[in-house]
């Protein structure tokens, strides 16, 4: 194997290891909404291989979380990485920044007047309209009975 192709090699595997841990990250998610419960972040970067905590986990989670909601989004989904929340902290029990800046960017200008109604919403907002969000991912992965 030459060297170009070895760096050919390894890249296409850190894109496959890249499509496998967002899939990873769809299942658990999909399990966790059959199960109506939420899953923090730490919990669900140890479930995919990754380390429970600190920067590098923060932002290889976020990139995969990204492509998981706008995959959702793009089918008419609800925003089932609404599920993954904070342990700790002011925010616990709540999604990270980066959701409430997905759903903003996401909603129909008509609905907001193009204002920010999430990403500047206080912690208070945000858990009085999380659960309906919840809930809606709940419904949607419900088992069949």
């Amino acid at each position: 194997m030459t060297t170009n192709e070895r760096k050919d090699h390894k890249v296409n595997a850190i894109g496959d290891m890249a499509v496998s841990r967002r899939c990873m990250v769809f299942a658990v998610l999909a399990a966790c909404a059959a199960e109506g419960r939420t899953i923090t972040y730490g919990q669900l970067a140890v479930q995919i291989g990754l380390p429970p905590k600190g920067n590098n986990m923060g932002m290889q989670i976020g990139t995969i979380l990204r492509d998981v909601f706008m995959f959702c989004v793009e089918r008419d989904m609800p925003y089932m990485t609404s599920l993954v929340v904070y342990k700790s902290g002011g925010d616990r029990g709540i999604p990270g920044g980066w959701f409430w800046q997905l759903v903003d960017e996401t909603l129909p200008e008509e609905n907001t007047g193009g204002v920010k109604v999430y990403t500047n919403a206080t912690r208070e907002q945000k858990r009085s309209v999380l659960p309906g969000m919840q809930e809606n991912v709940y419904k949607y992965f419900a088992p069949l009975v």
